[in-house]
């Protein structure tokens, strides 16, 4: 790997995108990108750079809203579909980033360099990057579910209470669920209970949002 993407990740000072345009045009002469590839995006939230290094600009403000009007629907179902097929396919991450290089070099989509350089930079803002490798979920009939769901009331009781109250701590929260998941037997009843739990608690929060929101006298479109 190049040592210019470490270099310049400690020491950078300048837009992201102007960061991305030195990466990328780093990377394609590279004989192998996908490696300094996986390092910037597995380093790039990291790293604390010394702002000694100044990047030189190669966008304006309108150049970027339009790729951004442009390209960036594209690109994060682009990530999206890369990233389920990975999953599906138990794809390591040398394979991963070799396609991901692939895609921004020859999608036809992609005419330039700063193009390209821009989708590195809306690959790095994805909340699906880095990309990790998983184990393969659990999957259950909606039979299953609901009988489980069946058996383990008073538990799922205990979670929704518990999300109720207004601790001041976010581990006051988490360790008491975690201390009613581990009293439950198997994966399975965990799963389930689980995947209650954290439904419950997105609610919560939506209905806090939405509160927020009509006390201030502001309407939310909602879609059906």
């Amino acid at each position: 790997m190049n040592e210019k993407i470490p270099a310049v990740l400690n020491s950078y000072v300048g837009d992201d995108t102007d960061l991305c345009y030195y990466v990328f045009d780093i990377l394609r002469q590279e004989e192998k990108p996908e490696v300094g590839l996986q390092y910037f995006y597995e380093n790039i939230r990291a790293k604390k750079s010394n702002a000694s290094q100044v990047l030189e600009k190669h966008y304006t403000i309108e150049e970027l809203t339009k790729m951004d009007k442009l390209y960036a629907k594209y690109i994060n179902e682009l990530l999206l579909m890369t990233v389920n097929k990975a999953h599906l396919e138990h794809w390591n991450t040398g394979k991963f980033y070799g396609v991901l290089w692939e895609k921004i070099s020859t999608d036809l989509f992609f005419e330039d360099e700063k193009i390209k350089a821009f989708v590195i930079f809306k690959f790095a803002q994805n909340v699906l990057m880095p990309y990790i490798e998983i184990d393969v979920p659990l999957t259950m009939k909606d039979e299953v579910f609901n009988d489980i769901l069946n058996q383990n009331q008073l538990v799922i009781m205990k979670i929704r209470h518990i999300l109720a109250l207004n601790f001041s701590q976010k581990t006051e929260v988490s360790s008491l669920i975690l201390k009613e998941l581990q009293n439950i037997k198997t994966i399975e009843e965990q799963s389930v209970v689980l995947a209650v739990a954290l439904e419950d608690f997105t609610q919560h929060k939506l209905n806090g949002f939405m509160q927020v929101l009509s006390s201030g006298n502001i309407q939310v479109e909602q879609k059906k």
